[in-house]
This record gives C-alpha cells, structure tokens and sequence, in this order.
C-alpha cells in the first residue's frame, strides 16, 4: 500500500493540493505501467492510497524472476521510492509505504467490471505501517521480512500493535541484493 500526502497530513490531498496530486498521479502512472506486465496484479487507487495486490490466482514466480508476490511488491516499492527521492528532491511530499501480506479479495464494479476495489484485513495492516513509517521508508511486517529476507536487506524497525493481529514485528526495507553469478 502506498499513501501519498504532503508533510501537513492528508487533508492537503483531499483539498487538492497540487504537489501531492501531481505525484500521486506519476506514481500512480507507473503502477498501472508495471502491473500490465505483471500476471496476478491489480491496482486499486483509494482517495490518497494506491493498494497494490500480487500474487492473485498465480503462485507461479517463473515470470518475475523468482520471486514471490511479497518480492515482486518489495521491488516495486523499492522502485517508487526511488522515484520519489528524484522528483521530489525537497522532500516536500511524504510518500509512505507498508507492505503485508494475507488473503484479499478482488470486486469489480462497473459494467464492463474496469472499478476495482480490493479489500481484506491485510490492508488495515499495510496501512498502518505506511502510516506509522518515518519519511519516505518502506516499512514491511515480519510476515513480508520472512519471506523475502534472502533477496532483500531490512533494517529491524521495531514492534507496534496492529488492531485485529496483535503484536507484530517491522521492518524497514532498504534494498535489494544483487544475484550471485
């Protein structure tokens, strides 16, 4: 999940402000770009949030190198906000992402079924790490670090308390290794 909002809080995107619309939009832009590659992905904007599931209906990781859906989205975030660091040298807009994973479910709405809604607990969770990560971090659960610690480095954030799962353990994501010959 990524939340995009000026320094000032959310209320600068509702009321339209145009720095963080203009970024959500290129961040946004570039998603929609990349899932069409992706198999499994949908992308869903939700006011000031873009949620990003992977790995739906396909537990195949041949076509995205190997990895698993929590990579797939890991390299993705860690694209995002490399984006951001260049278009907002300033760092005016914070651009905040959580990554979790779990079972969600896909609606369609719309006649023709383009409106996509995504929804499931796991979101309640990846929004709070957005939320609660410093600056521009990507802060990941220790569900996400388990599972893509052998391709990812992660500095240990800490442990807060997600209503509805308990206790968890985060992380902040910091990079990708590279691969071995």
């Amino acid at each position: 999940m990524v939340i995009c909002e000026d320094r000032y809080g959310r209320e600068a995107v509702a009321a339209g402000e145009q720095e963080a619309l203009t970024l959500l939009h290129e961040l946004s832009c570039m998603v929609e770009r990349w899932s069409a590659e992706q198999r499994g992905v949908v992308v869903a904007l939700r006011g000031d949030r873009l949620v990003i599931a992977a790995g739906l209906g396909d537990d195949d990781t041949a076509s995205t190198g190997g990895l698993t859906a929590a990579g797939v989205l890991a390299r993705l975030a860690l694209e995002l906000q490399q984006v951001c660091r260049e278009r907002d040298p300033d760092d005016r807009v914070a651009v905040k992402m959580g990554l979790d994973v779990g079972s969600v479910e896909v609606v369609h709405l719309g006649g023709n079924g383009s409106g996509r809604q995504v929804a499931g607990p796991v979101l309640a969770v990846a929004g709070q790490l957005a939320e609660r990560a410093s600056g521009d971090a990507v802060q990941v659960s220790e569900r996400v670090f388990s599972l893509i610690r052998s391709r990812f480095l992660m500095q240990r954030r800490g442990r807060f308390y997600a209503a509805g799962v308990g206790t968890l353990g985060t992380f902040f994501l910091t990079g990708e290794l590279e691969e071995g010959p």
